[in-house]
């Protein structure tokens, strides 16, 4: 759980890695789950703004520290669109922050991706969108 993530170590690199697993599910599935609330436990779960809270609210865990500041943005852009609020003004802010002191660089979007965005950005600049979330 959270107490063992905060003692450090392998369980804090396995937390850090499965918060920002959810990052991405935010950032590409995002109004697809917060549309099955009240639906399934499992989106009800994802969802609970008093979970989220305490994720992000946690210093010792610091889930959002060298998270790509990219991904940041998009889950933020995906708290603000849900009712009720995803994320409480403290971890909108948080997450708002985070996105701007944030430096990964070299990292791409994709975590898998082999392709440096910011050596590609003048190739793929004008083809770029911005996801629908559909």
């Amino acid at each position: 759980g959270i107490a063992k993530a905060a003692a450090g170590g392998a369980p804090l690199k396995r937390f850090k890695a499965a918060v920002r697993g959810l990052l991405y599910v935010f950032c590409f599935r995002g109004d697809e789950v917060l549309a099955r609330r009240g639906w399934e436990a499992r989106c009800d779960a994802l969802c609970d703004a008093n979970r989220w809270a305490a994720l992000l609210g946690n210093p010792a865990l610091d889930p959002l520290r060298n998270a790509p500041p990219r991904v940041l943005r998009e889950f933020a852009a995906v708290a603000r669109r849900a009712a009720p609020p995803l994320l409480d003004a403290a971890s909108l802010k948080r997450v708002s922050v985070a996105s701007k002191c944030a430096s990964a660089p070299g990292y791409a979007f994709f975590p898998f991706d082999p392709c440096p965005l910011r050596k590609a950005a003048a190739k793929v600049e004008g083809l770029y969108r911005e996801w629908p979330g559909t």
